[in-house]
């Protein structure tokens, strides 16, 4: 089983350096941390 099978919805996990710049606005503005636990460099 995986992330998707368990979450139930469609996702995609990138890196924050794996992200085009023109719509990395965008996509943290959506961002969904799933844990409390280190979250890196997203801001």
């Amino acid at each position: 089983m995986d992330l998707r099978d368990l979450l139930r919805c469609r996702l995609d996990v990138v890196s924050e350096a794996g992200m085009r710049p023109r719509l990395m606005e965008r996509i943290l503005k959506e961002v969904v941390f799933l844990y409390e636990g280190r979250r890196g460099t997203i801001r």
